[in-house]
């Protein structure tokens, strides 16, 4: 178990608590948060799909299960894929690689491209600074939003 692990807000993507934790670690490079997180240096941060969650599960005190529908993209997808493909994703989340789940669902193959970086609102930026003393990425957009900026 991790001697810490910032607390997940509600809606936060995993990716954005990843990075939290990234940030506060004091750790020197990616690749060593990775290997603090993963035990081991080929696991890759993601933000729609990622793997190894049974063994992050354990180090963050968290059910992998929880981290998928309430951390990750995942809930999104599901309704449009079919059953057993669910079944597949949810089981390369927890154990494999995450790179199967973007080929197994055809986005790799897909000519529609998916933005470059994080896209935010600034009110609710400087919303979330002010009730948290931090902002965090969410899974959904306009929980706090007042605006359609």
């Amino acid at each position: 178990m991790l001697g810490f692990f910032p607390h997940l807000y509600k809606d936060e993507l995993l990716y954005s608590a990843l990075a939290r934790f990234h940030q506060r670690s004091g750790n020197n490079s990616h690749k060593d948060t990775i290997m603090n997180l993963y035990e081991n240096n080929t696991t890759s941060a993601i933000t729609d799909f990622p793997s190894n969650l049974n063994l992050l599960g354990q180090k963050i005190n968290q059910k992998p299960s929880i981290l998928i529908y309430k951390h990750t993209l995942f809930p999104y997808y599901e309704p449009y894929i079919p059953q057993n493909l669910s079944v597949k994703m949810v089981e390369q989340m927890n154990f494999g690689n995450s790179n199967s789940i973007s080929l197994s669902l055809g986005l790799r193959a897909s000519k529609v491209r998916g933005p470059d970086y994080f896209r935010y609102c600034i009110h609710c930026y400087f919303e979330e600074v002010e009730l948290y003393s931090e902002a965090y990425w969410h899974r959904t957009t306009g929980s706090l939003c007042v605006s359609n900026t």
